[in-house]
């Protein structure tokens, strides 16, 4: 129970690392903080690997259960980053879409100020 404790702290304090740091896509890590993630990333894959050769001669079918729920938490965070990207695809397209629009509203806008104009010289 205590490897699971373990395990769960380096998921949480990656977790916690990577949420903090790049909440935002435009923020871009210093030299110091991607040594920290991966120095996080180097510990929770020996502790990893530690536990699976612990687990294949302690108990093969907790072993079974914990490769099972980090591959549906590798889907997981594959899902989410996938959704990410189609939210990121969508702004940039709806931002597209506006400037677009406002685009052709002013030259509308010019146009119809210059029929406007030539209308009032010509009947004036």
């Amino acid at each position: 129970m205590k490897a699971v404790e373990l395990m769960s702290s380096f998921s949480s304090a990656l977790d916690n690392f990577e949420a903090t740091r790049k909440g935002s896509m435009l923020q871009i890590l210093s030299p110091q903080e991607l040594l920290r993630l991966e120095h996080i990333k180097v510990q929770r894959d020996r502790f990893q690997k530690s536990l699976h050769d612990l687990l294949v001669v302690a108990d093969p079918e907790l072993l079974q259960r914990w490769e099972s729920s980090m591959a549906s938490q590798k889907a997981a965070h594959k899902r989410q980053m996938e959704e990410i990207k189609a939210r990121a695809v969508a702004r940039k397209k709806m931002i597209t879409q506006i400037w677009t629009v406002l685009g052709v509203t002013a030259i509308g806008v010019i146009v119809c100020v210059m029929i406007v104009m030539g209308a009032v010289l010509v009947f004036k």
